[in-house]
Parts: structure tokens; C-alpha cells; sequence
């Protein structure tokens, strides 16, 4: 844990040095600023580089774009948050049924908000949890409206592990239910990540940004029936696209 512990901050040090080098810093300085042997300082850049945490030109060391990318997501994010609360409490009254709302981080879904009325739900998730993206209504989302490119990289680099009986753990099957989502502007998770739990959930585009994030509600299978499925996600559907649109002016 110790060393877990030591690389953690050494990397987050290795940050705040390059934040105040404008010009950048060489490995030798960077080593010899930290107190640490040029190998292990080498070990830390190559892996914040391989994540774009930082850039490397001319032997010199700079922060990278992915720095930039996350502290300009974070308040457009709690923007977002802070505009559809109130239309989240409308659908929990609604539906009485638990609201969620997530974001892709890296090659997963990141629960922003959860919001339950009335019948409170006993699984799993939590606000902060990280979910797959091949078998949760809200990745099933995001990754029907992300550009192909985007994600056959994210697919191929995916383990399809089977966690209840229901999982989809075919690439072609999923393919199949992601055209499907496309075409009904919904996707069902029906019992694919936590058994006797099904879930609708309609993606928030806010591609142009950078951001890809869905809505979702969540309740047991035997209150999740077919046509309440589908009347949620009209429902779920409508009230996303008035949002987009409030959004838009």
C-alpha cells in the first residue's frame, strides 16, 4: 500500500513541478527537483505521458492536453448538474423510481447523481461508483450515440465478463442492441449488470464538448415490465430533448 501510496504522489508532484515550468523541465532537472533517481522519474513521465497527462518535446517535459481537457469538463459538468436537477426530481416523482445520471470517464460510466422517490432501491451503485459500459442502460447509452471510431477503440479494449445470467458478452450481439437503442432513442439494461434490476436510460449529447453522459431509471424487473419500459423511455426521452433544447438557448 506504501508504495501505491509513494507512486500517487510522486506523479501528483511530478504535475505541480511541470504546472509552474513554462518552458518545460528536462528529466535531469526534474530528478534532481524531486529527489528522486532519474529511472523512477523516467518510470512516472512515460506512464503520465502514455495518458496524456503530459507531453514530451525536444527532451523537455510539458503538461499535457488531457489536464486541460479534464479542469475544462469539471465546471461545464456541474453546470449541466445544476440545470437538470430539478427536471431529475420531476422524473423520480414521476416515475417513482430511481433517477441516476453518468458521465464516460476513461472506459467506464462514473455515477454524477442519484436520486430516489418514494421506493427506494437496494443494489449496488451509488453516486461515484464506476459501471461498465457494455451492459448498464446508461453505458449502452453513451456508447449509441459516440462516434464509431470512439467506440470500436473502447469495445476492443473491453473484457465482456458475463456478471448475471442476462449479460450480453457477444461484441456482434451488442452491436445489434446498440442499433436497436439508436433507432427507439432509449436502451434497456434488462438485468445485464445486477440481477432482478432493469433499467432505461436516454443519452445527453453533449459531444461537441467532449462530454458523453446519459440519464437513467432504475427499478426491479417485476415493476419494469415491457410497456412501462417503453413508457418510461418515451417519457425519460421527451423530457432529455426539452432539456437539450432548454440548454441550447
Amino acid at each position: 500500500m506504501s508504495n501505491k501510496n509513494n507512486s500517487i504522489d510522486n506523479a501528483c508532484r511530478i504535475l505541480l513541478v511541470l504546472s509552474e515550468q513554462q518552458s518545460g523541465i528536462n528529466l535531469t532537472d526534474l530528478s534532481l527537483q524531486m529527489g528522486i533517481n532519474k529511472s523512477t522519474a523516467y518510470r512516472y513521465l512515460s506512464t503520465l505521458e502514455k495518458y496524456r497527462m503530459i507531453r514530451k518535446k525536444d527532451n523537455r517535459y510539458y503538461l499535457g492536453l488531457r489536464i486541460f481537457e479534464l479542469g475544462n469538463r469539471v465546471p461545464v459538468i456541474r453546470m449541466i448538474l445544476e440545470r437538470i436537477y430539478p427536471r431529475l426530481l420531476e422524473l423520480g416523482f414521476l416515475f417513482n423510481e430511481t433517477i441516476s445520471v453518468g458521465v464516460l470517464s476513461d472506459s467506464e460510466v462514473v455515477i454524477l447523481e442519484r436520486i430516489e422517490k418514494g421506493r427506494s432501491l437496494v443494489n449496488q451503485v451509488f453516486t461515484g461508483t464506476k459501471v461498465p459500459l457494455y451492459c448498464t442502460g446508461l453505458g449502452k447509452a453513451i456508447l449509441s450515440v459516440m462516434p464509431e471510431e470512439h467506440r470500436d477503440t473502447l469495445l476492443a479494449e473491453t473484457h465482456f465478463e458475463k456478471i448475471t445470467s442476462r449479460t450480453i458478452t457477444s461484441l456482434d450481439r451488442l452491436l445489434k442492441d446498440l442499433e436497436e437503442i439508436r433507432k427507439r432513442g432509449y436502451s434497456i439494461d434488462d438485468s445485464e449488470y445486477e440481477e432482478d434490476l432493469k433499467c432505461v436510460a436516454v443519452p445527453l449529447e453533449f459531444t461537441n464538448l467532449g462530454i458523453y453522459s446519459a440519464v437513467s431509471v432504475t427499478g426491479p424487473r417485476s415493476r419494469m415490465k415491457c410497456e412501462r419500459a417503453g413508457y418510461i423511455g418515451g417519457h425519460l426521452r421527451q423530457a432529455v430533448d426539452a432539456f437539450m433544447q432548454e440548454m441550447s438557448e
